[in-house]
């Protein structure tokens, strides 16, 4: 393998680089998912998800 690279420097390199942006996806997606996850959880507690049989959404100025 360092033959194709020519130095133990530049494998060094490579492969902390694999890791880098391993670990960037790996944090991106927890992100994502815990902020997916809040704003569920917001709109559930604001009531979006109950059903009034009604196809407007429970909002405020909408209900009479």
């Amino acid at each position: 393998m360092s033959e194709s690279y020519g130095n133990i420097g530049w494998q060094i390199f490579v492969y902390s680089s694999y890791i880098v942006v391993a670990l960037s996806l790996v944090i991106y997606v927890i992100l994502s998912i815990s902020s997916r996850n809040k704003s569920l959880k917001d709109m559930n507690e604001e009531g979006f998800f109950q059903d009034n049989n009604c196809k407007n959404p429970p909002f405020e100025e909408n209900k009479k």
